[in-house]
C-alpha cells in the first residue's frame, strides 16, 4: 500500500498499474479454475501493452491522420506492431496481401506482399493475410507483436471464432498460430493509419504473374508507384 499510494505516483510505471492488478487478479482465477498461469514476465508485458491501447483508443484522431509521422507517433513506448492489409475486388482473379511490421524503440522494419489466387470474400482476405504476417512472426521467432488491421469484422471474428463456421477453415489455422503468441493481441486502428500495407497489398496487384515478396526494404515496384 505504501507503494501504491505514496511512491508509485511519482514514476511512470503508474499507467499501467491498474492493468497489472487485473491481470494478476485474472491469472489468479486461471489457476484456480483452468490450471493455467503466465509467466511474470508476460504479466507485465502485456499490463503495458493494454494500457498503452486503451491511451491510444481514447485519443481523438487529427484531421491529418493519413501522414506517417501520425503512424509513428502512436506507436508508443517499445511496443512493436504487425499491420496487416488486403485489398480484393471482384472483378480480380487474384488476392492482395500485405503486412508491415514496425520493431518497438527501433527503426527496425519488415514488410510482405501477396499476389495468389482470389480468396472466396473480403473478410477471407483480411483473415488470410493475417494468418500469413502471423506465419511470418512466428518464422522469425517474434512472439512480442501486436497485430493491427482496419477491419472491425476480423478483430470480432478472432475474438469469437467458433461463432464464424464459414470461416472454420481460416479460424483452424488462426488458433493454431495463436499458441506461439503470448500474449495474441489484435488492434483495430483506423484506415489512415494502415496506408503502408494497404499499398503493399494494392501495388502487388500491378505484378504480372503470381508473386510473394517479404524483406527489409520496400520493393522496386512500390518505390517506382509511389514516385510516379
Amino acid at each position: 500500500m505504501d507503494y501504491l499510494f505514496w511512491r508509485l505516483p511519482k514514476e511512470p510505471d503508474l499507467r499501467y498499474f491498474s492493468w497489472l492488478l487485473w491481470l494478476i487478479w485474472k491469472n489468479r482465477n486461471g489457476k484456480n479454475y483452468k490450471n493455467q498461469t503466465w509467466d511474470p514476465f508476460d504479466l507485465l508485458r502485456n499490463a503495458q501493452i493494454e494500457s498503452v491501447m486503451w491511451a491510444e483508443s481514447h485519443t481523438k484522431d487529427s484531421p491529418n491522420t493519413g501522414s506517417s509521422q501520425n503512424v509513428d507517433h502512436l506507436i508508443t513506448g517499445d511496443i512493436s506492431r504487425c499491420y496487416v492489409d488486403g485489398a480484393w475486388r471482384a472483378q480480380d482473379s487474384c488476392t492482395r496481401q500485405g503486412w508491415v511490421y514496425k520493431a518497438g524503440g527501433s527503426t527496425d522494419t519488415l514488410m510482405g506482399a501477396m499476389f495468389i489466387r482470389k480468396s472466396l470474400s473480403p473478410l477471407h482476405e483480411k483473415c488470410e493475410v493475417l494468418i500469413w504476417a502471423m506465419e511470418c512472426m512466428k518464422t522469425l521467432r517474434i512472439s512480442e507483436v501486436v497485430f493491427a488491421t482496419d477491419c472491425s469484422q476480423l478483430v470480432k471474428m478472432v475474438s469469437t471464432p467458433t461463432e464464424w463456421p464459414a470461416f472454420i477453415t481460416q479460424m483452424e489455422e488462426f488458433l493454431r498460430c495463436k499458441e506461439f503468441f503470448h500474449p495474441l493481441t489484435i488492434q483495430y486502428i483506423p484506415r489512415a493509419q494502415n496506408t503502408m500495407a494497404d499499398k503493399l497489398a494494392r501495388g502487388a496487384r500491378n505484378q504480372p504473374a503470381a508473386m510473394v515478396y517479404v524483406d527489409l526494404i520496400p520493393p522496386r515496384w512500390l518505390l517506382d508507384h509511389e514516385s510516379t
